[in-house]
């Protein structure tokens, strides 16, 4: 029976950590089943992670919770649709739902009302978060790129591998408009997977280390005694 406890205890806490990880997938926090159906059944984020696996490289973003629970590491009821933060004291499903956009979850692009969420918001004048800018670049003579960037601080950097890739403008957009929340058709490519795994990944890893630090936070020493042992003090160490 204890051994079956325990089978069962680390078996329940696998799961979580599975669960809190997928917390770090857009589409899993803003409702987005359908980008699940794309590609053979691929959701395009996912799949690019799996195809890259240098993209965990160690780096962690560990939580700052006070007082800290068990539902802190997904949801700490700090996000209200209006105060997108990147901080480390909100859970994992609020930083990625109110950061980053899923394949089908982009504004303008024709969202249904169950696949639209407040944040993030294409503006060139956020009120909260980051502001936004369009930065162009050529692939070959007579084609370009468009990329939205979250640095709206001065020039574009000229090389596009600098660039930072939110998300992507499509061809079909007009031009001459001066603010980005006016286009239409926005996709997501790898260099936005790339961007997006560079910064969900290292939190991902970091709040599943943190919660297994919390799971395994009580101490016990115990001294040998004739007969057996006897538990000689129990600790728990606060988060």
């Amino acid at each position: 029976m204890r051994e079956s406890a325990f089978a069962n205890t680390f078996w329940t806490m696998g799961h979580v950590l599975h669960l809190l990880q997928d917390m770090g997938v857009p589409a899993h926090t803003r409702n987005d089943f359908a980008s699940h159906l794309m590609n053979g059944m691929r959701q395009p984020y996912e799949y690019y992670v799996k195809a890259n696996p240098g993209l965990v490289t160690g780096a962690t973003v560990t939580p700052s919770f006070s007082n800290m629970k068990l539902t802190d590491f997904w949801d700490t009821d700090q996000y209200n649709g209006s105060n997108p933060s990147i901080l480390t004291n909100i859970g994992l499903a609020e930083f990625s739902n109110a950061n980053y956009f899923s394949d089908y979850t982009i504004p303008n692009n024709g969202t249904t009302l169950e696949h639209t969420f407040p944040y993030p918001h294409l503006s060139s004048s956020n009120i909260s978060g980051p502001n936004y800018q369009i930065c162009t670049y050529q692939l070959f003579p007579g084609a370009s790129i468009k990329y939205i960037s979250r640095m709206n601080l001065g020039p574009c950097p000229a090389d596009i591998a600098s660039a930072d890739h939110f998300a992507v403008m499509g061809l079909l957009n007009p031009s001459g408009y001066p603010d980005v929340n006016s286009y239409a058709y926005y996709w997501l490519d790898e260099n936005v997977n790339n961007t997006y795994a560079k910064e969900l990944l290292p939190r991902a890893v970091g709040y599943s280390a943190e919660l297994l630090n919390y799971f395994f936070r009580g101490t016990l020493e115990v001294t040998h005694v004739p007969g057996g042992l006897k538990v000689k003090k129990i600790q728990t160490r606060r988060p």
